[in-house]
């Protein structure tokens, strides 16, 4: 059970009226969370449901009932709470506001939420709800209108503007093969974050303050690099999420958008500059600021032959810098994320700063990319793709 504004502490284990009635006694709000849901153990059933909704007691009632549970939903990949809103319709004078949930789970912040107008407390109480889904491309257009049935008419306006807004997301298509950009973070204090999507925003408020500001402008970056791609408007950037996909053994991986699952993507960050690339093709970027680095590590990552063939008058942290970018973006396009000793990367200078590559792995040729690296300031930055040769009109979007 979800209790809402209250100060102190119930006891757990009394009954879902005695816990009801203490929500009250302190004036606050009693919700059903993922009611009549199975795979959960402790959902509440339709007993421990109507125990209060026909209590005669006034102090034992429903302020809010939750019919669209996104933590639920993440179980089964649909819609588990058909149930529930079936249930809701049947008992709707008894179950209070129809309310709309993540269920604090990290992954899943933002996929769903209450709308309401005004304050939340007193539409919860007058059953002024809605329910919104913010990542729409996750769920079905059917849901959408079940849900979309129990607005209130004075929030229809916002539904149906964010209504238009999905079919605008959904009308994007490629327009060009590769897009890259790059992004010159500031302090994330000062950041405007109407770029994110909620589910963002809930991973952003879970980061460190020193990864928030390299976080939000390679996020930025990819986004703006997929705006390139398909010629979506950056108004609606708050309408697609930026995730990753989580590899065996591992708590992360390369990052998508689920919008577009057809498109391939790529994103790093270097202190507080962020750089985002997408394309038709496989894809790989990499930005690093020069320091200062074992002498050891320009032999490592580079054969006799690969350091011969770049241009003098660069010092060797610069060097190693440059070549590192190169075989890090091709290394992150291949997405098979090994070490060195498993994946090998060799290069071979073509004209200026493109470079053709043959990459190995575990002794067998994988793959053929090409290659850019450009130099800016403190940073070299580089760009991996598969594409016959990079488009005539290409050019990093630099923000």
């Amino acid at each position: 059970m979800v209790a809402l504004y209250i100060k102190q502490d119930i006891e757990p284990d009394l009954t879902s009226a005695e816990t009801v009635k203490r929500i009250h006694r302190q004036r606050g709000l009693a919700i059903a969370p993922h009611p009549l849901f199975q795979r959960i153990h402790d959902s509440l059933g339709e007993e421990g449901v109507l125990s209060v909704a026909k209590s005669i007691d006034p102090e034992v009632y429903w302020d809010g009932f939750d019919i669209f549970n996104a933590g639920a939903a993440a179980v089964t990949r649909g819609f588990p709470n058909e149930k529930a809103l079936a249930f809701y319709l049947q008992h709707q004078d008894e179950l209070g506001a129809p309310i709309g949930s993540t269920d604090s789970h990290g992954g899943l912040i933002g996929q769903a939420v209450t709308s309401y107008v005004d304050n939340l407390p007193d539409a919860i109480k007058s059953k002024d709800t809605g329910i919104l889904l913010l990542d729409p491309e996750e769920f079905t257009a059917r849901l959408a209108t079940l849900l979309e049935t129990l607005c209130p008419k004075r929030l229809r306006p916002g539904i149906i503007a964010r209504g238009e807004r999905i079919q605008r997301l959904h009308r994007s298509r490629i327009k060009q093969p590769l897009g890259v950009a790059v992004v010159q973070g500031g302090r994330h204090e000062e950041a405007d974050l109407s770029f994110l999507s909620l589910r963002e925003l809930g991973r952003y408020n879970l980061l460190t303050e020193g990864q928030k500001t390299g976080w939000l402008a390679s996020r930025l970056a990819l986004k703006l690099a997929y705006g390139n791609v398909t010629g979506l408007p950056a108004d609606l950037f708050p309408m697609i999420s930026v995730d990753n996909k989580i590899q065996p053994g591992s708590y992360s991986g390369p990052p998508f958008i689920s919008a577009n699952p057809n498109l391939h993507y790529s994103l790093s960050h270097s202190e507080t500059v962020g750089m985002g690339g997408v394309s038709s093709h496989p894809v790989g970027v990499d930005i690093e600021k020069v320091i200062a680095r074992s002498h050891r590590l320009l032999d490592y990552i580079a054969t006799p032959g690969e350091q011969a063939q770049e241009e003098g008058g660069l010092d060797r942290h610069q060097l190693v810098t440059r070549i590192w970018t190169l075989k890090e973006a091709i290394a992150k396009g291949t997405q098979i994320g090994i070490s060195m000793r498993d994946l090998v990367v060799q290069l071979s200078r073509q004209r200026g700063d493109t470079y053709a590559a043959k990459v190995y792995y575990r002794g067998k040729h994988l793959s053929d990319w090409r290659a850019e690296v450009f130099h800016r300031g403190d940073y070299y930055l580089s760009i991996a793709h598969q594409l016959e040769d990079t488009p005539q009109d290409f050019a990093i979007h630099w923000q």
